[in-house]
């Protein structure tokens, strides 16, 4: 505990990085949000429920308004696709810089741009055979679990047993996750010692292979803090509605606070398989 608790602290030293992904999301939220935004006020302003909205903010009124002008979001939606690529692309960017920085003790933003785009483009190979993995794993235990159980509504007499069921695909699922999620970054950090594309990603293999307990406690232990965020924000936010701007500005701070600590629970895991792979 004493030791993740040091790892910790010292991923804290990286708030430069942390913060530099943070408002990087922040603007592609904002600019996703900001077009929503307009698209449903232009629709409003065609609309008799301004007066509706006027005494409070009504999720149902607003969603009534979406339904019944389709084709509003049409663009809010393209936006939000090409904005998602990009940020995809970016988030490997940063992701390798953020790394390197991990690794080599380092905690400035030019060697995190630096860095990045020297070890985009491998990065960027082990991020697409990660999601590949990610998708035939999935497919594979789909049209499994399909042709074993096929229609539940037959195969079992009551919802129970088909509930548990995709609970412990779910489970399985999220364990496939984090050995890939693991493999992924310490493959990553095997390339940044200087290892060859194709001899990081045996090394990876070997290291999560070699400490698979481990790899998937922190898996675990990231996946219980993140729930446990969850819980709290809920518990704090709840669904107040918009009565003043009060509660609107407490609502977005208490939101940004939360993402926030998301991103440095990343640079935590980080931390953490970095010294996994020492």
């Amino acid at each position: 505990m004493r030791k993740i608790k040091q790892i910790g602290i010292s991923s804290l030293k990286h708030w430069r990085e942390i913060s530099c992904v943070y408002f990087i999301q922040l603007l592609i939220g904002l600019a996703v949000g900001l077009s929503f935004c307009g698209a449903l006020c232009s629709s409003l302003d065609r609309s008799m429920v301004l007066d509706q909205l006027a005494k409070g903010f009504d999720r149902t009124v607003i969603m009534d308004v979406i339904n019944s002008n389709h084709g509003v979001l049409d663009g809010v939606q393209s936006l939000a696709f090409s904005l998602l690529g990009i940020y995809l692309l970016l988030s490997v960017l940063l992701q390798a810089g953020w790394l390197a920085n991990i690794k080599n003790n380092i905690y400035s933003l030019k060697s995190l741009f630096k860095n990045g785009l020297k070890f985009f483009f491998p990065f960027l190979g082990i991020a697409l055979i990660s999601i590949l993995l990610i998708a035939l794993f999935g497919g594979v235990f789909g049209i499994a679990f399909t042709k074993v159980v096929g229609d539940p509504l037959v195969t079992f007499s009551s919802e129970k047993p088909y509930v548990i069921w995709i609970i412990i695909l779910a489970i399985v699922f999220i364990l496939w996750l984090i050995i890939i999620w693991s493999w992924s970054v310490s493959s990553r950090l095997h390339f940044i010692d200087g290892n060859s594309f194709f001899t990081s990603l045996k090394l990876g293999f070997k290291t999560v292979r070699n400490k698979w307990i481990k790899f998937l406690s922190i898996g675990m232990l990231l996946i219980g803090i993140h729930v446990l965020l969850m819980f709290v924000y809920y518990w704090v936010m709840g669904d107040r509605g918009a009565p003043s701007w009060i509660i609107v500005l407490f609502g977005i701070l208490v939101q940004q606070i939360f993402a926030f600590v998301r991103v440095a629970l990343r640079g935590f895991g980080y931390s953490l398989l970095e010294d996994l792979h020492v």
